[in-house]
């Protein structure tokens, strides 16, 4: 296997965050290890006065995918992270935030990797992944370092392994904290195990020892937090992956003459030793709820990983349950915040309450819409708001927590042709609604075996859109075009409007994409870290707009963000 690595440390940014001390040193042991066993590398650290740019890393990961020789490349961070919002991570390079380009799109990253030609991506992020308190950080427009190529088959598998969970208050310490103690956590039980040194992670195949990447998640699931504590009893830190590849891939080969004893037994416990709710995945929570009786099933939530949050998602999406119908068949139902105003293009409607609940009735009637593109621009009463896809025939439900959109989803309205289906896969509908809570409990939508969730949810697309929406992002999560384009065409057969997430997804490589699609902006704020070569595409109040994101699962404006996309909306009225 011939391997490439690029390895980056920024120490300092420009300005707002506190220097770090192991950020290049953990690139440089990088490099050593990669020197040792003659893989070619990059290194980029500002050790010596030396700036990182964004252009010196894409040319570096330029230069090996022409290359063309390559089966692995490895890119591997360390220094400062913010999550923009959910599933929007950047990595600061020297000149951010004041110079908000000067940033890598991570997210973005990996989905261009996925068309590079190299069959293995491996990804190393030893860096903070919280929310940034600083409004410079939040205006970041990070770049991607990957070239846009046409995807080909076989699609590469990706393994991105993260230092910590993402953007978790329970399980990290403040960004500030968490900087003056930062150790490289990640980086040094990394090497340890790369350099075979922990028995555990190590497989023996019929010549050679490797170093594969689902007994190393295991491991680092146990190691770092223990690292963490020798530090700080108060540092909590557990590390975040997403594997998807299996041997004959590995990650590190550790040479074996024939005959040479294995290494012996490893101080360090092994991963039959792990607690039960570390080693249980999401994933097994959703096999629960596909079983018959799901809903008893979850008074057994005990047994897995953070119960509660998961318990308190599911109730939430399944309470989140919006009018019946309007007079319209066509409106919103807005759960846990006041509607300061509302404005749909192309029509008008009105804000009312009803047993204390905000609704927002379309004026235009469900038969007379014919199905037309429209958009919802939905104020809540600090001046924030949300721009959804209004769907002729049902009724949006909107939940709002801490100012933060948690959910979304659409439900054909009473009187419509949909609503007979409705009626009879409701059941049906809740399951796939409890399932999604389960992988969005963290406040990002994520999934382990993404292509059979995906299968899972889609099913259902045409009784709640919002399911081939979560449908099409799982499959971008392992690179399956195929998948996210039969569920933009299938979605494209239906009189609907298709959500503008699931064309974007299906039609980022295409030549000349169309965009026109409803509302005309991403609705899960993950998707506009995955815009790639559409992003020059969306007009300059969107683009304007985006830097008012708020950190939601959901797209939500800023009041500013708000009053840029209303100006232009309405002429500057």
């Amino acid at each position: 296997m011939r391997t490439a690595l690029i390895a980056i440390g920024v120490d300092k940014t420009a300005s707002a965050f506190p220097k770090l001390n192991a950020a290049a040193l953990g690139a440089q042991q990088m490099a050593n290890w990669a020197s040792q066993r003659n893989i070619p590398f990059t290194l980029l650290t500002d050790q010596g006065g030396n700036k990182v740019r964004h252009a010196d890393v894409y040319e570096a990961v330029d230069k090996f995918v022409k290359d063309g020789v390559y089966d692995q490349l490895i890119l591997y961070f360390s220094g400062h992270g913010v999550l923009m919002a959910p599933d929007c991570e950047a990595w600061l390079l020297s000149g951010a935030p004041d110079n908000p380009n000067e940033a890598i799109n991570v997210a973005g990253s990996i989905a261009n990797a996925r068309t590079c030609g190299i069959e293995h991506i491996v990804v190393y992020s030893d860096a903070c992944r919280s929310i940034p308190t600083q409004w410079r950080s939040a205006m970041l427009t990070p770049g991607t370092v990957f070239p846009v190529l046409q995807p080909r088959d076989p699609s590469p598998e990706v393994d991105a392994f993260y230092a910590t969970l993402p953007g978790n208050p329970a399980f990290e310490v403040p960004p500030d904290q968490a900087s003056k103690a930062h150790r490289g956590l990640l980086t040094d039980c990394l090497i340890k195990a790369l350099d075979g040194q922990i028995a555990d992670v190590i497989v023996d195949q019929k010549t050679h020892r490797v170093v594969p990447a689902r007994p190393l998640k295991l491991y680092l699931t146990k190691a770092i937090p223990a690292e963490a504590a020798k530090v700080s009893i108060k540092l909590l830190q557990n590390p975040d992956a997403r594997v998807e590849s299996a041997l004959p891939k590995y990650l590190s080969e550790l040479g074996r003459r024939l005959g040479e004893p294995a290494a012996p037994p490893s101080k360090n416990l092994a991963v039959t030793d792990l607690p039960l709710g570390l080693k249980r995945t999401i994933y097994e929570m959703q096999e629960r709820l596909l079983a018959p009786g799901w809903r008893s099933r979850t008074v057994s939530l005990t047994q897995i990983a953070d119960p509660e949050n998961v318990a308190a998602s599911i109730i939430r999406i399944l309470d989140a349950k919006g009018r019946i119908s309007f007079e319209t068949r066509t409106g919103f139902t807005i759960r846990g915040a006041d509607v300061k105003s509302a404005l749909i293009t192309g029509t008008t409607c009105d804000v009312f309450l009803e047993d204390g609940t905000a609704q927002v009735r379309v004026h235009e009637k469900y038969e007379d819409m014919n199905h037309a593109s429209r958009t919802a621009f939905i104020r809540f009463s600090d001046g924030s708001g949300v721009v959804l896809a209004v769907l002729p025939g049902y009724v949006g439900t909107v939940v709002v927590e801490e100012d933060q959109v948690v959910t979304v989803n659409y439900t054909p309205a009473r009187g419509t042709k949909n609503y007979f289906e409705y009626e009879h896969v409701a059941d049906q509908l809740e399951q796939r609604r409890a399932f999604v809570a389960v992988a969005a409990r963290n406040g990002t939508f994520r999934l382990d075996r993404a292509k059979q969730a995906a299968d899972y949810l889609r099913v259902l697309k045409k009784v709640d859109p919002t399911l081939g929406i979560y449908a099409a992002y799982a499959y971008a999560q392992v690179g399956n075009l195929a998948g996210i384009r039969s569920v933009f065409r299938y979605m494209s057969y239906e009189p609907e409007p298709v959500p503008f997430d699931v064309a974007m997804l299906a039609l980022q490589y295409d030549e000349q994409p169309d965009l026109n699609y409803t509302p005309g902006l991403p609705m899960l704020t993950q998707g506009w870290m995955s815009l790639g070569r559409l992003e020059p595409l969306m007009p300059k109040p969107l683009k304007a707009a985006r830097r008012y994101l708020k950190p939601s699962l959901w797209t939500t404006f800023t009041k500013e963000g708000m009053n840029i996309l209303e100006g232009e909306l309405t002429g500057g009225e």
